[in-house]
């Protein structure tokens, strides 16, 4: 998994710029997993609503909100199943908002 940390940007359009740049290059690369890192609830929207277009678009496969991130959670599952070397990771089952998680098709 990709790990794109947008804490440091100045702004929260740079922060979605740069996810939306991360988002196209992990797709180019080949990459079907991206955990972005952010620290505010606008950048945490914004960036949602970016891979809810990019699904409708059928560039993405899945988002998990990090509050969500757990394992009864359906979507969760869902990674699980298909990456289950990501039941290693940090986040899971901590409910934390500062997190999202968006599976590249």
């Amino acid at each position: 998994m990709l790990v794109k940390d947008l804490r440091h940007l100045p702004s929260t359009k740079a922060a979605v710029l740069e996810a939306e740049f991360a988002l196209l290059t992990a797709r180019a690369k080949g990459i079907r997993l991206i955990k972005f890192l952010h620290d505010s609830d606008r950048v945490s929207l914004l960036v949602r609503r970016q891979i809810r277009v990019r699904k409708r678009e059928g560039k993405v496969d899945f988002l998990i909100a990090g509050e969500k991130f757990k394992e009864c959670d359906i979507r969760t599952e869902y990674l699980l199943n298909k990456y289950p070397e990501e039941a290693a990771d940090e986040d899971l089952g901590k409910q934390n908002k500062n997190i999202t998680i968006a599976g590249l098709l």
